[in-house]
């Protein structure tokens, strides 16, 4: 019964942080609270929770980001780890962010009854609902806590969200991040459709409605908006060149214990470290 309550106040326990959150917001002069942030930049949604290993190489990958200086980090931290807590506010003044802390129910206890699949859903869905019906961004990015961002992971997401979200009639869902088959050859401009996955991805708030009609508090959510989407004739687009390097290889859903394996993850798929210029570029779109 604790397990349960747990997963429906996981579900009911957003309110006072989007206050929260808008409240800080105002105080720091974030964005005009008042009307919006529109287009004027995406903001880069991070749910955190345990894991300070991996937390610890993602914000070393974020500060390089070409372009973060010009939008703002919005993490939902489920957890009250000082060394979680540390990590996220040594974060250089460059780097702007607003943190939202939260104590899971229960001292964590459910967690360890089944996965932590629920609280990371609801994490998600609270930062997307922030981003889309507090912040009024007209599009955000999703990062979780165990995928490096590349050096153009912002320019990358905006120019894809100019140049295929943000077109009228459009079926484009979503555009992801990570492809384990990118090369030093990849195509930069190139993207092919595929399922949605979680392991970095962008979509605008006209895609949010359906998104969230679709949100489930148990099970696996994203493998759920995959077989969805796919039902709704939606189209997720992932990248030749990869935009992450997923280095949870231990974790929910993932559990890679070949070194072989391994290797392909953190070695062998690449990911540049260079920006990437996009000005007057055209997305490629593959067959696959």
């Amino acid at each position: 019964s604790v397990y349960f309550s747990s997963i429906h106040y996981y579900s009911f326990y957003c309110t006072n942080r989007f206050k929260q959150g808008l409240i800080e917001a105002n105080q720091r002069n974030l964005w005009n609270v008042k009307d919006g942030v529109g287009n004027r930049f995406m903001p880069i949604l991070i749910p955190v929770c345990d894991r300070p290993h991996y937390l610890k190489r993602v914000l070393d990958g974020l500060i390089r980001v070409d372009g973060i200086d010009q939008t703002l980090v919005v993490i939902s931290q489920d957890c009250a780890q000082s060394s979680i807590t540390s990590l996220l506010t040594s974060l250089p003044s460059s780097i702007r962010t607003l943190i939202l802390p939260h104590t899971p129910p229960y001292f964590s206890l459910p967690r360890y009854v089944d996965t932590n699949e629920y609280a990371t859903s609801a994490n998600i869905k609270f930062l997307l609902e922030f981003a889309f019906e507090h912040m009024l961004a007209d599009g955000a990015i999703l990062l979780e806590s165990d995928l490096i961002p590349s050096v153009d992971f912002y320019r990358y997401h905006q120019w894809t969200y100019q140049n295929l979200l943000n077109i009228n009639n459009s079926k484009i869902l979503s555009i992801h991040s990570f492809n384990l088959q990118s090369t030093n050859s990849s195509d930069p401009y190139a993207l092919f459709p595929r399922g949605f996955d979680s392991w970095g991805w962008s979509t605008a708030k006209t895609r949010w409605s359906w998104l969230k009609s679709q949100w489930t508090k148990y099970n696996n959510w994203d493998s759920i908006i995959s077989r969805t989407a796919t039902q709704y004739k939606w189209i997720c687009l992932l990248p030749k060149l990869s935009r992450t390097r997923m280095i949870g290889l231990k974790g929910i859903n993932v559990n890679v214990k070949l070194e072989k394996e391994k290797k392909r993850f953190e070695e062998e798929m690449y990911m540049s470290n260079k920006t990437i210029e996009y000005h007057e570029k055209t997305p490629k779109i593959l067959s696959s």
